[in-house]
């Protein structure tokens, strides 16, 4: 008997042809993602469960931009502060522990906690 053709999916299609790596993509807010998946079942589900996360207001995709870097962040502010004149006399004095405890870091790597412990320590 002869393999019956599968239907064609809407955003699931085949890369390279006859791989069997399938990818998908979908919109959000006027943006196309695309993913790599696997096998065509997955990429049909997988492809529902993102649609739906959408609609829901749950999607929330991986960025992919460099991330910030503390000092980089701290320094801005200074600068910033110091062009509204709203720059207290600190001469980066109030700043020194904050760089101490976070300097080298990423700043989406720095949890509440930690700054409540930088806080309370002294």
């Amino acid at each position: 008997m002869a393999r019956k053709e599968a239907g064609k999916v809407r955003g699931v299609y085949e890369r390279p042809k006859g791989s069997g790596v399938y990818w998908i993509h979908y919109y959000d807010r006027s943006r196309r993602h695309r993913e790599k998946i696997g096998p065509r079942s997955l990429a049909i589900a997988v492809r529902e469960k993102r649609r739906t996360e959408i609609r829901e207001g749950r999607y929330f995709p991986t960025a992919r931009r460099r991330a910030a870097m503390f000092d980089d962040l701290l320094r801005d502010y200074q600068k910033a502060k110091r062009r509204e004149g709203n720059e207290v006399q600190r001469d980066d004095y109030g700043y020194r522990r904050p760089l101490e405890a976070f300097g080298g870091r990423r700043a989406d790597s720095i949890a509440p906690r930690d700054v409540e412990a930088l806080r309370l320590t002294g």
